[in-house]
């Protein structure tokens, strides 16, 4: 029975440390560290579930490219202006005409 009763007088201990104000107090703003963790995480649900529901229905309208913008007429080359300058680094194997054909094929998505 020696065993039970080290282990008794270790919960005995243990339950005095965990109800000093200072526990409690760190109990307390874990509660509240997890719930912001918690609404965050059902908040980004709802906005991934909203998008995915979008781009369903833009496909269902005959957009293929949903997954990269909702209303692809909108990014047409006259609308490609007010859009910010960006750089594709691509690696392309070949060389001379072969690499000129596979920049081709790249750029023109075929």
């Amino acid at each position: 029975m020696l065993p039970f009763d080290s282990f008794d007088a270790f919960l005995l201990a243990a339950s005095r440390a965990c109800c000093s104000p200072l526990a409690i107090f760190i109990q307390i703003q874990g509660f509240f560290i997890c719930l912001a963790l918690a609404l965050g995480w059902a908040l980004a649900a709802y906005v991934r579930h909203r998008e995915i529901r979008q781009m369903k229905d833009s496909m269902k309208r005959g957009n293929t490219f949903a997954f990269l913008y909702h209303d692809i007429n909108a990014l047409e080359h006259s609308n490609q202006v007010n859009l910010p300058r960006v750089t594709v680094v691509m690696p392309l194997k070949g060389f001379g005409e072969h690499n000129l054909h596979n920049w081709r094929t790249q750029v023109n998505y075929s």
